[in-house]
């Protein structure tokens, strides 16, 4: 198929998703199901399935999975598709292409380390929810008003958890809320009073439980426990098997530290409500026990062995822990000793790789600051910047920071793109609306261009890519906006351009001309 132009595919393609080796820029990991025959295409137009929606589908699905994943799913959400049926082939289609993403689990950053760091600026990225299980919950929570039972099966679907060990070295961790949050959206929403009188969701909630093998998902469960509604004897058989569950949990220590914070706290919460509902909790308790005694025990990082809130030699979770034992008055349980919570090694830290220290990216950021403060502290107004001599600096700095090539640097292609795109959007947020604006919009544009999403970060490309895009559809308005939506058309970049087309499209009502031409190179 020419990667110039779309030219006459079947419809049912457009509902059921290309095929692996026509979506460009996708991992060659998993098929995409089978395409119906041509034959059968014109039966998918009908009054409620417009051809402006049908061709917006097929540039879309030109995207990497990321991507086309987010876009199905946007476009199934809007009022453009009244259809229910529609809604959930759309959101099935979504669900499946995120099999596909770079990224299969979320993760968020350990320490506090500036957002100009490698670990820092992927934490980000990992924010816009562009991961496979990130994008799966999406669907599943947009499928569940339209087809509750569906909602259940794509559930069932999601890959069971599986977390590599990480080193003292890592600076983010797992984050897997989103998929326990979706979890206690089906408990509440998606079964039948029938099913809730047999006690189906208790023992959707009990298989949760049973799944549990690493520490970030202590939390979220417990919450689960806690804030879902349930009679006294459902609840303590869930802590019960919560508490078996525990008492074996065993992972890295950066994994244990950087969720520890909050164990104590949920713990404590669930120890409440128990109490409220005459729930026993001492097995609880001495789970929670064992677990700090293997986890403090065992080998530790060095920059998590004393953290805020602690005090002599144990820590902060330790004393709260032996507070609350004492105040229960847990005589079968005994506080925790300073011997059990000694670490048996010390190993490293978290490799912090701060960004702004070679020679051209620091003098980049020094004469940027110069445009934007001048020699003072304060931000230049707009007058002060109307300037033949500042006009003359903003263009001196553009052709130094277009010139500025990664062949220069040591980094990684995407540390050389984050720093690059970060002085854009400086730039973006200093200047105001005029030429100057527009030159740097372009160049911002070309520079998104030149990325290779095959080979590099996708999520975090469009990190930067985002702020070309209005945050709500409804912000899309505006001299400027029209501006760079056309920018966006008419760039080279099949992900651009496909954003742009759904921009447009779910806000205009002029039809989209039918067979779009994709952009000129196909690139994505």
């Amino acid at each position: 198929m020419p990667s110039r132009q779309v030219q006459c595919l079947c419809l049912s393609v457009i509902l059921f998703g290309l095929a692996g080796k026509v979506f460009v820029g996708a991992q060659n990991t998993v098929s995409r199901p089978g395409v119906p025959a041509a034959k059968d295409a014109d039966h998918e137009i009908t009054r409620e399935r417009s051809p402006e929606i049908l061709n917006l589908i097929t540039i879309v699905q030109w995207s990497p999975p990321e991507f086309a994943a987010d876009m199905l799913i946007t476009i199934a959400d809007s009022t453009k598709v009244t259809e229910a049926d529609w809604k959930k082939k759309l959101l099935q289609e979504a669900f499946h292409v995120a099999t596909d993403c770079q990224y299969r689990i979320p993760q968020r950053a350990v320490g506090p380390y500036p957002t100009d760091t490698r670990a820092g600026y992927l934490a980000q990225a990992f924010l816009l929810k562009l991961d496979t299980l990130s994008l799966q919950c999406r669907a599943i929570q947009s499928m569940l008003p339209l087809d509750k039972g569906k909602a259940r099966q794509l559930f069932s679907e999601v890959e069971k958890f599986k977390f590599p060990a990480l080193s003292c070295g890592d600076g983010l961790v797992y984050e897997v809320s989103d998929f326990y949050k979706t979890a206690g959206k089906l408990f509440k929403e998606a079964f039948s009073s029938e099913e809730v009188r047999r006690g189906d969701h208790i023992r959707f909630l009990e298989s949760l439980i049973e799944d549990i093998s690493a520490p970030l998902q202590i939390v979220p469960v417990a919450n689960l426990i806690r804030s879902l509604e349930m009679s006294r004897a459902q609840r303590e058989s869930a802590v019960a098997e919560f508490a078996a569950r525990l008492a074996k949990v065993s992972g890295d220590d950066r994994s244990f530290s950087s969720s520890m914070y909050s164990v104590g706290d949920e713990m404590g919460r669930l120890v409440h409500a128990c109490n409220e509902q005459s729930v026993t909790t001492s097995e609880l308790i001495r789970a929670l026990r064992a677990y700090y005694v293997r986890h403090f025990g065992s080998s530790r990082c060095s920059d998590t062995l004393r953290n805020t809130g602690d005090t002599g030699l144990l820590p902060r979770e330790v004393n709260e822990f032996n507070a609350r034992v004492r105040a229960l008055g847990e005589k079968k349980i005994s506080e925790i000793g300073a011997d059990e919570a000694k670490p048996s090694k010390i190993e490293g830290k978290v490799d912090v790789h701060f960004y702004w220290e070679s020679a051209e990216a620091e003098k980049l950021m020094r004469d940027f600051k110069q445009l934007r403060f001048g020699s003072g502290r304060k931000p230049l107004t707009f007058a002060e910047m109307d300037t033949l001599q500042w006009k003359l600096s903003l263009r001196e700095f553009l052709t130094r920071l277009s010139n500025w090539r990664q062949e220069d640097e040591k980094d990684s292609a995407e540390d050389y793109y984050h720093q690059k795109c970060n002085l854009f959007e400086a730039l973006l947020s200093t200047l105001p609306i005029g030429p100057e604006r527009d030159d740097v919009n372009r160049q911002f544009v070309n520079l998104l261009c030149e990325f290779d999403v095959k080979r590099a970060g996708r999520i975090e490309w469009f990190w930067h890519a985002k702020r070309l895009l209005p945050r709500m559809f409804g912000q899309a308005g505006g001299e400027e906006s029209a501006k760079v939506r056309a920018l966006l058309e008419s760039s080279s970049n099949t992900v651009l351009y496909a954003y742009a087309q759904v921009w447009k499209t779910l806000l205009s009502q002029a039809p989209l001309k039918a067979n779009a031409s994709l952009p000129p190179s196909g690139k994505p």
